[in-house]
């Protein structure tokens, strides 16, 4: 597969997805591509312009999400049958996430004379969720209530990917055939080479030694190429707008 430079790939992304289409019925699972596909653009849009600049290295870490993002795209319309399920659990994980965060910000929050608004728990944004879905296609709303009966089963779920599979599960059902195959397995190199470039450690930068003739040593920090995230940018939109192609693609609910 061809990758074309990041700023034509970024500006094939937003054509294609500027007053992107959806439906009622489909409004839970659009939602959450595009979310993932928003992801894609705002990421490579940082990379874009960190790359070029002497802080390059840390566009490393928006190539990582872009990718991400769009691999989440692209397992989300890779079945066109599970595309309303799986668009309810990106939504249910994404309920419990938030409840998770907020659960551990609490002890945080300054303290104020005023009550603070109560947090809705998920299981209750599920239920409302559900009960409006089907006002919009009779039964559709129980996509929201398997996938929220599977997700608490689970007692390692807020950990897992949101599909609840594996990271090689979800790239197999991404990418099928040879090339796609090979496609995946680069795939999976950048995300660990990525998550070594973009992690804070004690290798921060790419550093330079010089030792002086007095037997003194210059530490300095040589550029980092950011070729290499504009390449997996480039192929992050490339990978999201394909998704969004394949969504058009789709047949409505019965």
């Amino acid at each position: 597969m061809p990758i074309p430079a990041l700023r034509d790939a970024l500006a094939a992304l937003i054509k294609e997805g500027t007053k992107y289409p959806g439906k009622r019925a489909t409004f839970l699972a659009d939602f959450a591509l595009y979310a993932f596909v928003t992801d894609v653009r705002e990421h490579a849009r940082a990379v874009e312009l960190l790359s070029v600049t002497d802080v390059s290295r840390a566009s490393f870490a928006n190539a990582r999400a872009a990718l991400e993002s769009a691999v989440d795209a692209a397992f989300l319309v890779s079945n066109e049958r599970e595309y309303l399920y799986r668009g309810a659990q990106a939504r249910v994980a994404e309920l419990y996430e938030i409840h998770e965060l907020e659960s551990r910000a609490s002890p945080l929050d300054p303290q104020s004379p005023q009550v603070p608004a109560p947090r809705t728990h998920p299981e209750d944004a599920v239920i409302a969720d559900a009960k409006s879905w089907d006002e919009d296609g009779p039964g559709l709303g129980n996509h929201l209530r398997r996938a929220w009966e599977t997700f608490t089963k689970d007692l390692g779920a807020v950990r897992k990917h949101w599909s609840l599979l594996s990271k090689e599960q979800v790239f197999e059902a991404v990418f099928s055939g040879d090339e796609a195959k090979v496609l995946a397995g680069m795939t999976d190199v950048i995300h660990a080479l990525l998550s070594m470039a973009s992690h804070p450690r004690m290798r921060v930068g790419s550093r330079d030694i010089e030792f002086t003739d007095q037997g003194g040593i210059l530490f300095g920090t040589r550029g980092t190429d950011g070729d290499m995230a504009g390449n997996v940018a480039a192929l992050a939109c490339v990978i999201a707008t394909s998704s969004l192609q394949k969504r058009r693609t789709f047949q409505a609910p019965s």
